[in-house]
């Protein structure tokens, strides 16, 4: 549910400076794009999929993701609700995570529920399959080796559906219990890693 939309703002630093920032792999030998990659540290944390438009949806957890964006700075206020996203520098402080460019600040209220790939509720195995199949290699679906969380979702017409999901960094059972459970299990993790959530039409696009 949305509770307040903030007015579009330049944030972030240069993309080089950025703890967090897209890039994309090539192939050897000066080919076209091999994958598409989010960027922790300058390490692979994720790959994506393409915003072709004729791509099914990715995003799939690397090895080399092993680094939180938590801030110290902002995990007390982050522990109880806020009432407009410009609370406490939260948006300049998240902000200079990202590269440069022009962002729209949205507080929402959300029921997040924890998903584990290949088990009931998992939009790889159920949903995508659906609408595209199995992987054409593997003959599998696409897993994304990492657990997450569904939200909002929803028919845009009869033949989209709108989902939502937020992406943690890191697994769900790498955070701090106790801080967990001091704050109220439901309401932090309504907040825990929301720079890496997607929004996705299906089957007929997949934007991040």
């Amino acid at each position: 549910m949305m509770i307040k939309t903030g007015d579009p703002r330049t944030l972030g630093v240069p993309s080089p400076e950025a703890r967090l920032h897209f890039d994309t792999e090539l192939q050897e030998l000066g080919g076209g794009p091999r994958r598409r990659l989010l960027m922790v540290d300058d390490e692979p944390a994720f790959e994506l999929s393409f915003y072709c438009g004729t791509c099914p949806l990715l995003f799939r957890r690397l090895e080399t993701a092993s680094e939180k964006l938590s801030l110290e700075s902002m995990q007390e206020r982050l522990a109880g609700a806020l009432d407009d996203p410009d609370d406490s520098g939260v948006i300049d402080a998240f902000g200079a995570l990202l590269p440069e460019g022009e962002y729209l600040p949205l507080l929402l209220s959300v029921e997040p529920r924890l998903i584990m790939p290949g088990k009931e509720g998992d939009y790889f195995s159920d949903e995508q399959v659906t609408s595209w199949g199995v992987d054409q290699f593997w003959g599998l679906p696409q897993y994304p080796h990492t657990p997450y969380y569904r939200t909002f979702e929803t028919a845009v017409d009869t033949e989209t559906h709108l989902y939502e999901f937020v992406v943690p960094m890191v697994p769900p059972t790498w955070n701090e219990r106790e801080r967990v459970a001091g704050a109220g299990w439901r309401r932090l993790q309504s907040r825990i890693h929301e720079l890496a959530r997607f929004r996705v039409r299906s089957p007929e696009t997949a934007h991040p």
